[in-house]
C-alpha cells in the first residue's frame, strides 16, 4: 500500500536519525555481546568476554553482523567508519520494519504512528546492537504474525468457530517464537501466557497443536542454533541451557546488581514509557472495568503482569530486559487514544440505507400486537436471522448498545469493532449502555 510505504519511510527516516543523534552508550553489552564478536568472526581478532567462554551467549543475532562485515570486507570498504555505523543502521532498519508492522497491527491508527515516534525509550535504544533491541524488533513482527482476529471469525449462521490452527499461516509467528527463545530464553516468560491463549484459541486440541506444531518447529529452531553455536563456539553446546544455569540456577546475575521486587513498577515501567505512562494506566483501567468487550486487551494485559511478576522475582533488574513489553504498551495505549479522540458525530449527513428499530404504537388496536423493539429484544439473534437470511447480504456496519453485544455474537463474529463511543455513565434502563459500539463488515 502507498500509505505503508509512505510510513515505512518516514519511520526509516525517524530511526536513522536516532544513529547520528544517539551518541552515548547504555549497556556494555551492545559492544561486547554483539560488535566485537562478529569482529572477531570476520577479521579473526577481537576481545571474547566471560559468557562466549562459557558459551552462555548464541551466536546468531552476532552472525547478522558478521553476514554485514563480511560484505564490507570482501568489497574493501571495511573502513572505521562503515564498522561503527553499519550494524547501527542495520538494526535501525529492522527497527523501522517492526515499527512497520506495530502500525499495521494497530489497524494504521495515526495515534500509535505518533506513539512509536514519540516513543523517548524506543528512540533511545532502536539504533542500538543490544539483543534487547533486536529481541522487541522480533517481539513485534511475531505480535503481528499471532492470529488475534481467527476466535472473532465465524458462521453468523451458525456457531462462531475457532481457527483452523492446521493452516500453516496461524503458525508464522511461532518460527519467530522459537529463534526468540534461543538468542534470548527469557523471551519464553513473555510468550507463555500468549501460546496458552492460542492454544485456547485453535479449533485443534491443544495436544495436537503442541505435537504436532510447537514440538516440530521448536526442534528445528533449536537444532540450528545448536548446529550454529557447536561449529561457531568449537564444541558441542546448547547456549540457553547455558544461560539458564548460569543466571539462574548459580545465580551469576546477581553479580551486576539486586533490586527490590517492586523495581520494575516504581522505576522500569515509568523509564520505558516515559509520559505515555498516563493514557497506560488509564488505558489499564478502562480495559478492565470493560473486560468482556476486550478481550484481546485483557490478554494482552495478563502477559505484562505476568512477565513483570516473573521478572520481579529475579533479584538482578535491568531496564532492557522488558523492553519487548514495549509494543504491546503501545499498542495499548494507541486504541485507548483513538477512542476518546474520534469525532462524536450524532447525525448522517449522506444518503444511505439504514435499518434501525421502531416503537410505532399500536394503531390498529390488535389484541396481539408487539412493538418492533419489544419482538428484537425478545431473542436478537432470532431476530437477526429473520431479517438477514442466510444467503442474503448482510449490513456494512452494526451500532449497538455495549449491553447487546452478548446477545447478538452470531452476527457479530462476521464484523470488526472499528468504534466504541462513550454515552453515560448511568444508563437509565437496562437496554441502553455506557458506550455505543459500531461495528463493520469484515472484507467491507
Amino acid at each position: 500500500m502507498k500509505q505503508d510505504a509512505k510510513v515505512f519511510l518516514i519511520l526509516i527516516f525517524i530511526r536513522l536519525l536516532s544513529v547520528y543523534i544517539v551518541k552515548t552508550w547504555f549497556v556494555p553489552d551492545e559492544y561486547w555481546q554483539s560488535l566485537e564478536v562478529a569482529h572477531r568472526l570476520v577479521f579473526n581478532y577481537g576481545y571474547l568476554t566471560w559468557e562466549w567462554t562459557l558459551g552462555i551467549r548464541s551466536y546468531v543475532y552476532p552472525l547478522l553482523i558478521a553476514i554485514l562485515y563480511k560484505i564490507l570486507q570482501v568489497l574493501s570498504v571495511d573502513f572505521p567508519t562503515a564498522i561503527v555505523m553499519g550494524p547501527r543502521i542495520l538494526q535501525a532498519v529492522l527497527s523501522a520494519y517492526s515499527d512497520l508492522c506495530l502500525y499495521r497491527w494497530t489497524n494504521r491508527k495515526n495515534w500509535a504512528l505518533f506513539l512509536i515516534v514519540f516513543s523517548w525509550f524506543w528512540f533511545y535504544c532502536a539504533s542500538r546492537t543490544l539483543i534487547n533491541t533486536f529481541e522487541t524488533c522480533l517481539t513485534t513482527i511475531a505480535l503481528t504474525l499471532f492470529p488475534w482476529d481467527e476466535k472473532n471469525r465465524g458462521n453468523y449462521h451458525g456457531e462462531i468457530t475457532k481457527p483452523n490452527c492446521s493452516v500453516p499461516g496461524n503458525y508464522k509467528f511461532v518460527f519467530l517464537v522459537g529463534i526468540l527463545c534461543v538468542v534470548r530464553p527469557t523471551a519464553a516468560i513473555q510468550w507463555f501466557p500468549l501460546c496458552v491463549y492460542h492454544l485456547y484459541l485453535s479449533k485443534e486440541s491443544a495436544f495436537f497443536i503442541i505435537w504436532k506444531q510447537y514440538i516440530p518447529i521448536g526442534s528445528l529452531v533449536l537444532l540450528l542454533s545448536i548446529a550454529i553455536d557447536s561449529v561457531l563456539h568449537g564444541s558441542f553446546i546448547i547456549t540457553s541451557f547455558e544461560f539458564l544455569k548460569f543466571n539462574i540456577i548459580k545465580d551469576i546475575a546477581t553479580f551486576y546488581g539486586v533490586h527490590p521486587w517492586y523495581w520494575y513498577l516504581s522505576s522500569g515501567l515509568p523509564t520505558l514509557l516515559g509520559i505515555q505512562i498516563f493514557p497506560f494506566i488509564l488505558a489499564v483501567v478502562h480495559i478492565l472495568r470493560n473486560r468482556y468487550i476486550y478481550p484481546k486487551e485483557l490478554i494482552l494485559l495478563a502477559c505484562i503482569v505476568f512477565t513483570v511478576g516473573v521478572y520481579s522475582i529475579l533479584p538482578h533488574k535491568e531496564f532492557r530486559f522488558i523492553l519487548p513489553l514495549l509494543p504491546i504498551m503501545l499498542y495499548i495505549n494507541s486504541n485507548y487514544l483513538s477512542q476518546w479522540s474520534r469525532k462524536k458525530d450524532n447525525h448522517l449527513h449522506v444518503n444511505v440505507s439504514t435499518r434501525f428499530l421502531t416503537c410505532e404504537p399500536n394503531l390498529k388496536k390488535s389484541v396481539t400486537y408487539i412493538d418492533e423493539t419489544e419482538n428484537f429484544y425478545k431473542n436478537p439473534n432470532k431476530w437477526l436471522r429473520d431479517e438477514y437470511p442466510p444467503k442474503g447480504p448482510l449490513p456494512s456496519h452494526i451500532v449497538a448498545f455495549d449491553v447487546l453485544v452478548p446477545f447478538i455474537k452470531d452476527i457479530l463474529s462476521r464484523y470488526n469493532l472499528i468504534y466504541k463511543i462513550f454515552h453515560t455513565h448511568v444508563p437509565i434502563e437496562e437496554k441502553i449502555g455506557t458506550y455505543v459500539m459500531i461495528y463493520e463488515l469484515i472484507n467491507f
